[in-house]
């Protein structure tokens, strides 16, 4: 591929690396919020980019600028069998995120040579801004590779389930506004003697 320069350039011979523009192009986006609140309560904000195949862009290191502030470096994967690529934009605070544990609803059980963990989740979203944000959350059932550990999948309110992975999504695209709940719930059965870490 050749890239021609429309204008002239003035670069200085003093040995250093210069960068030049090459050309400036617009292209559609669409702004989500994403948060996995079971590993980090921050809300991010990305850009869902469109028509970029159309460039004969070549992957390397991007700088990311949000309304002229610099947020960051990322690399740009062009060759990405996706017909959108995703910049993140960093932590966003216009949103905040609470997963905790419900406690009333949580509870252990010994049944025999066999116990059982019942635990349910909550997680509370509120939009400290006044306008609707589309947003991305994500949570998790366990996985057992032991067969002498068996998870059992509870009620997941809205979400969508990912078999595969255990993992629940619930898409916000047309925005939240004000304080969302969300509630999830599973039950670990094992047996007796057993040391679990269970999230």
């Amino acid at each position: 591929m050749e890239y021609t320069i429309a204008s002239k350039m003035t670069i200085p011979t003093d040995g250093m690396d210069h960068r030049v523009s090459i050309s400036t192009y617009d292209l559609n986006a669409s702004y989500e919020y994403h948060v996995i609140p079971k590993m980090d309560a921050s809300v991010y904000l990305a850009a869902q980019v469109t028509g970029w195949e159309k460039l004969n862009l070549m992957s390397g290191e991007s700088n990311i600028y949000f309304d002229g502030t610099f947020m960051g470096k990322s690399f740009l994967d062009v060759n990405s069998t996706k017909d959108t690529l995703s910049f993140s934009f960093g932590k966003d605070n216009k949103i905040s995120v609470d997963r905790t544990r419900v406690k009333e609803k949580s509870k252990f059980n010994t049944i025999g040579k066999r116990q059982k963990f019942e635990v349910s989740w909550e997680i509370k979203i509120k939009n400290n801004g006044g306008a609707m944000i589309p947003l991305i959350v994500k949570d998790q059932f366990p996985i057992s590779n032991n067969e002498d550990i068996k998870v059992k999948h509870g009620t997941f309110n809205t979400g969508k389930l990912e078999k595969n992975t255990s993992i629940i999504t619930w898409s916000f695209l047309n925005g939240v506004s004000g304080i969302q709940t969300l509630n999830f719930n599973y039950s670990v059965d094992y047996r007796n003697g057993m040391t679990l870490y269970i999230e």
